[in-house]
């Protein structure tokens, strides 16, 4: 592939963001920043309770290129606000404050590269993990907004 072509993208999970990590996690945001991404992902456990999500996407809002991010496990733990509300609208509706696309209801195109999330859940029996796969067809399993559930 032609480096003209070359799509950059930068990904990192689990930020954990809490105040002691702040300083380590300014560095980090800075050494994105000269990198230059294309795109940056960010995958999941960025920082529990909300506003810790909340300040750990902000570090990133002097980046000029799209902001992808998907909710982890950590992110969803109940405190200031149960699981539920986190997962449904919460986390969402934050990442996309902070400038932000949130993946689990889309996918993002940038050029040929196309990037979507989903979730790995627990059927809450300790059964396989449930995986939520986005369908752009009519299907015959149970849809969820846009996205159907299958067995893995």
């Amino acid at each position: 592939m032609p480096l003209s072509l070359m799509i950059r993208v930068l990904l990192s999970a689990d930020l954990h963001y809490h105040a002691r990590s702040r300083p380590a996690l300014e560095r980090f945001a800075l050494q994105v920043q000269r990198e230059r991404p294309d795109c940056l992902v960010l995958a999941g456990d960025l920082g529990h309770p909300l506003a810790n999500f909340q300040r750990a996407m902000s570090l990133f809002s002097g980046l000029i290129c799209p902001k992808l991010a998907l909710a982890g496990n950590h992110d969803v733990w109940s405190g200031d606000h149960n699981s539920q509300s986190l997962w449904d609208h919460l986390l969402e509706q934050s990442a996309r404050q902070a400038g932000f696309i949130w993946l689990d209801r889309e996918i993002f195109h940038l050029g040929s590269l196309g990037v979507c999330g989903g979730r790995l859940l627990r059927d809450g029996r300790g059964g396989r993990p449930t995986f939520l796969r986005h369908s752009r067809r009519q299907s015959r399993h149970r849809h969820t907004g846009g996205f159907f559930r299958g067995r893995l």
